[in-house]
């Protein structure tokens, strides 16, 4: 989608989009691979429960386009999981802070998993989520506690320590994110 203007996109593909989020019954994300701030104003008009952002604008610069009362998925640039894990880790913490503890975020890539990710580097991906303070509890998201505890309890989760009540799980559930704010993930 970032290949197209903010016209084309709003006469060619906004009107389908629109129809399609709309129609789906459940809760959704509006995504778009490399859309450009303008680009992104005319997704979030267009509709979705969510606006997922990719790598490449910053979390907290793509809330401000979509608009603070929208929930908003991302962003972790994909390729840092090829790194070292310190990189990793500081992609993650970045995306953490940029995203404030505000209610709405959902932490995730900024696009898909590259097929040579080792999967143990999204177990401690997730375990790092999980211990920056997204997941309490019965399964749901409080972004309020800072990323900073991140980096103090997500070494525990990844040699497989209890933190808290939760123990390590992966997000697969979007539900409601815009409205109350919550996702739910397994363990």
């Amino acid at each position: 989608m970032g290949a197209l203007s903010p016209s084309d996109y709003a006469e060619f593909v906004a009107p389908y989009s629109r129809r399609i989020l709309e129609a789906a019954g459940v809760p959704t994300i509006h995504f778009g691979t490399g859309a450009s701030s303008a680009l992104l104003e005319e997704m979030a008009r267009t509709g979705g429960d969510a606006i997922g952002l990719d790598w490449r604008i910053p979390l907290d610069a793509g809330w401000r386009v979509v608009g603070e009362e929208s929930a908003v998925q991302g962003n972790v640039d994909p390729a840092a999981l090829l790194g070292p894990w310190e990189r990793v880790e500081s992609a993650a913490l970045d995306v953490l802070a940029r995203a404030g503890g505000r209610p709405g975020h959902v932490f995730n890539l900024g696009h898909g998993v590259l097929p040579q990710t080792a999967p143990d580097v999204l177990t401690r991906l997730a375990a790092l989520g999980v211990a920056g303070g997204l997941v309490r509890g019965r399964g749901e998201v409080d972004v309020a506690e800072p990323a900073a505890a991140a980096a103090r309890d997500h070494r525990r989760l990844a040699n497989g320590d209890q933190v808290g009540d939760q123990p390590p799980g992966r997000l697969v559930d979007h539900r409601g994110a815009r409205r109350d704010r919550q996702v739910q993930i397994v363990a």
